[in-house]
């Protein structure tokens, strides 16, 4: 290590150490209101991965002190084998002037566990180079936005051009009848989990006489200046989620959403009624061990359920 490597640290903080890294963060992010953080550690607070004592992030250390941070959000899925794997979503990077000839040294520390699957779901461009570097890669290509109304009133053989009656209408249930079905689900604790942070959880049965249910995971959202958008942020097959979204439009806007919004591949059902948003987002280890699966999406415990308005 040179002398001047030596001169610089990593060390993590937990939620006892967040007034360091609340103060790093505005200062890095003056136009990011105060509140949008705090609301964040809030939520963070209220879920047993919060509370562990495990750490939430990691300071970089100088000569001057902290000079920079990495907000990493922990947690954990309980796989199909019983296993534990543990997943970390890089939410926010900080660093001051003076230290940003040290980002590729910090981001290099703070991601370096071989065995965890890290996320990074809304990079900035100038971390989204470092991240590439770091080998992450894109595994969504776009935001799927879908009226409701509309999609209510189309069957599933409109929306995937695959003719009338080739499927059953799926069975959809809501709450805690959601939670009760999927009471054996591997996820069920970050099912309870998220419902406690707001989330909506449905649990979608895709043909009469299919054994099993599978968990959706949905966080209110608003987009287009006010409509209540409904948000996924689970569910283990993007292509099954498209396929049934007109079962799961009535649920939802019983729920008063307006919009539905999930991230998709480029080529998921070209025929889909919506507007397309380019939106990418990022990950290290998920194409060989992902919860949901390589065509699902898992934004579980991440910063699209903890730090928004």
């Amino acid at each position: 290590m040179s002398a001047a490597a030596a001169d610089w640290a990593l060390e993590p903080f937990g939620l006892s150490g967040w007034a360091t890294a609340r103060a790093l963060l505005l200062r890095c992010y003056p136009c990011t209101p105060a509140a949008l953080w705090d609301a964040g550690i809030e939520r963070l607070r209220r879920v047993p991965c919060g509370n562990r004592g495990e750490p939430i992030g990691k300071l970089l250390l100088g000569a001057q002190g902290p000079q920079g941070l990495a907000l990493l959000l922990p947690s954990q899925r309980r796989l199909a084998n019983g296993q534990r794997q543990r997943h970390v979503n890089g939410s926010s990077w900080a660093i001051l002037p003076g230290a940003r000839d040290r980002a590729l040294w910090m981001a290099r520390h703070a991601l370096a566990e071989s065995e965890t699957v890290y996320t990074a779901l809304t990079p900035i461009p100038s971390a989204l180079l470092l991240l590439q570097r770091l080998g992450f890669q894109a595994v969504t290509h776009q935001c799927v936005l879908a009226a409701l109304p509309r999609l209510a009133w189309h069957g599933a053989a409109q929306v995937h051009g695959t003719g009338a009656g080739s499927d059953a209408r799926p069975a959809v249930l809501a709450g805690s009848e959601a939670l009760h079905a999927l009471r054996d689900d591997p996820l069920i604790e970050a099912l309870h989990d998220h419902r406690q942070l707001g989330c909506d959880v449905l649990a979608l049965q895709s043909a009469a006489g299919v054994q099993g249910w599978a968990p959706l995971v949905f966080r209110p959202q608003r987009r287009l200046g006010w409509l209540r958008t409904a948000d996924v942020v689970y569910s283990p097959s993007q292509a099954m989620l498209a396929r049934h979204a007109p079962a799961l439009a009535r649920p939802l806007l019983r729920r008063g959403y307006a919009l539905l919004a999930f991230d998709a591949h480029q080529d998921l059902v070209p025929g889909f009624p919506s507007t397309r948003l380019f939106q990418r987002r990022f990950a290290r280890g998920l194409p060989v061990s992902r919860a949901a699966g390589p065509g699902g999406i898992d934004h579980l415990y991440s910063e699209l359920v903890y730090l928004h308005r």
